[in-house]
Formats: structure tokens, C-alpha cells, sequence
């Protein structure tokens, strides 16, 4: 679990105006993404890196970031097509696949 530690008057402000005392940050469940796409740890690792915030990465890190990272997006991609099947056969035929339904 990443818990963030900050102040927001603004969300002091949202909240003091619905006459509600503002939760501490640390508390707040932030939307990211759903059940299938909410980040992973290798989304966290990039981070670091990105906004250099880490920098002892040992060698070959970035590669099987990538690797795992790409495994859990087929994964998540394989999962959502059976959740929203007639969305991605409308997809593949906007593309000009040809998709037939099971026999």
C-alpha cells in the first residue's frame, strides 16, 4: 500500500463547504484505474526513474520492468475483451478485421 502524505486547501475548502471535516490525505481512496487498470508496481518503478527520485538501478532493471509490465497489460487486455466482448468486435471490425461468432 503507498500512502501519501500531504495538505490540500482546496480539499480542506470542498469539504468545509459540504460541512464535512477533511480526511488527512494518508486516508483517501484515489480512483486509479479500476479493478483492471489501476497501477502496478512496475508503473511505480517508472515513476521513480522517471522523476528521478531513484537512481542505483541495478542493470537490465528497465528490461524486465518492461517485460512484466507488458505481461500484466495482455493479461488485463485478455481479461477486459471478455468483459466487454461486443466492444472489442466492434473495435476489430472498425479495423477491418473480419469476426465471426463462435459455432
Amino acid at each position: 500500500m503507498c500512502i501519501l502524505h500531504a495538505e490540500s486547501l482546496e480539499i480542506g475548502w470542498i469539504y468545509g463547504t459540504a460541512g464535512l471535516a477533511p480526511p488527512r490525505l494518508a486516508e483517501f481512496h484515489f480512483p486509479v484505474g479500476g479493478r483492471r487498470f489501476r497501477p502496478t508496481v512496475e508503473d511505480l518503478l517508472q515513476f521513480l526513474d522517471r522523476e528521478r527520485l531513484y537512481t542505483e538501478w541495478n542493470p537490465g532493471w528497465q528490461a524486465v520492468v518492461d517485460r512484466t509490465l507488458g505481461d500484466w497489460e495482455q493479461k488485463q487486455a485478455s481479461a477486459t475483451v471478455r468483459d466487454h466482448t461486443d466492444v472489442a468486435v466492434e473495435q476489430l471490425r472498425e479495423m477491418g478485421y473480419e469476426v465471426k461468432p463462435p459455432v
